[in-house]
């Protein structure tokens, strides 16, 4: 679970904006229509979501349909509430989408009317401007699609179907990316995973020194590679790459798969750079703490815990600070630490 960057949406414009698609193309009803909704509306597909600001915060990006048609990326300019399909297609819907900075943005997609055992394409990897100019197909949807037999300079230059975006955004202030790119054994176990930066405009691409065999990356606040896993035998073993430094160096190991008060499951970085983490520290239930980058330890208390539960749950912050935690038990509620969040979630609680 990795950092999420918390840039507050207007709520208004986001459910006008909800509202305007859901009805985009509908049928008008009878008011005894109207009264008692069809079984089928309790199954359907979202018709939006993933309402996304832009770095700058001045465009909003989203999902969204009409009934019978596939799921579209589109943005509104909040400055004048215009908005603008980006993005479609006629037999697949987007699925996820990330800004790349304010003017580009990624995105992959997938067939929401397919179940799994019936896709038989990959997600592949598409990049557009916020004006729905400069489209790029970055990734194949298909596998051993052609690097070498495609015939333009752009589909050579196509990654294969096995590359995905990872779940953190980048810095966000170039046209660059990281991508993770899978690799399997003959019985199609992940035995390795490279990590690659790639320009969104051209689609060139670049391997990412790794310090073995990876299972898993991430990003640090500065949306550079910070941490690589890596399973070797029975050892799990956490690098950490410093800013500025170009070399890996071990932070962390531990027997794979067994328990361990020492152990913990990196979350994220938060923008002063803090390791955050989730670990059991010797207790039954485990909680949220800190680590140190320069020594690989634990701090001694943690930094919030959920009495009779397992810590689960993603940070939530700006670029500034740590502002809180989103935070599921037995229901979902949000842990401000900052005084201005808090104050305004009391407010919200109290209507």
């Amino acid at each position: 679970m990795a950092l999420s960057l918390f840039r507050p949406v207007p709520l208004r414009l986001v459910l006008g904006i909800a509202l305007s698609c859901m009805l985009a193309g509908a049928p008008a009803a009878s008011a005894a229509q109207a009264s008692r909704p069809p079984a089928a509306a309790f199954f359907n597909n979202a018709e939006f979501g993933g309402a996304t600001l832009s770095p700058s915060g001045r465009y909003l990006a989203a999902r969204s349909s009409a009934p019978g048609k596939s799921m579209r990326l589109m943005v509104v300019d909040l400055q004048d509430n215009s908005v603008k399909t980006v993005a479609s297609f006629a037999d697949s819907d987007v699925r996820r989408f990330q800004w790349v900075n304010d003017e580009r943005l990624v995105f992959d997609v997938t067939d929401r009317n397919v179940g799994p055992g019936d896709t038989y394409f990959a997600a592949g990897l598409f990049a557009v401007n916020r004006d729905g100019e400069g489209f790029l197909q970055l990734a194949a949807r298909r596998v051993g699609r052609g690097v070498v037999k495609s015939s333009t300079l752009a589909q050579k230059r196509m990654l294969p179907w096995n590359t995905y975006m990872l779940p953190q955004p980048g810095s966000q202030d170039s046209d660059d990316i990281y991508v993770r790119s899978p690799e399997f054994d003959h019985a199609g176990r992940v035995v390795n995973t490279n990590l690659l930066r790639l320009n969104t405009v051209t689609g060139l691409s670049q391997l990412v020194e790794r310090p073995g065999k990876v299972s898993s990356w991430m990003l640090g606040q500065d949306g550079e590679p910070r941490l690589a896993s890596v399973l070797k035998e029975d050892k799990l073993i956490v690098y950490f790459r410093a800013p500025g430094s170009g070399g890996w160096r071990q932070l962390y190991q531990a027997q794979a798969f067994k328990g361990n008060d020492a152990a913990f499951t990196p979350l994220g970085f938060g923008p002063d750079g803090l390791l955050y983490v989730e670990a059991n520290n010797g207790r039954d239930t485990s909680a949220l703490y800190t680590v140190d980058t320069a020594s690989g330890k634990l701090s001694p208390a943690p930094l919030l815990n959920a009495p009779g539960y397992d810590f689960d749950g993603y940070l939530v912050a700006n670029r500034d600070r740590l502002l809180g935690v989103r935070l599921l038990t037995d229901a979902r509620e949000n842990v401000w630490f900052d005084t201005g969040m808090k104050a305004a979630q009391e407010k919200i609680d109290q209507q």
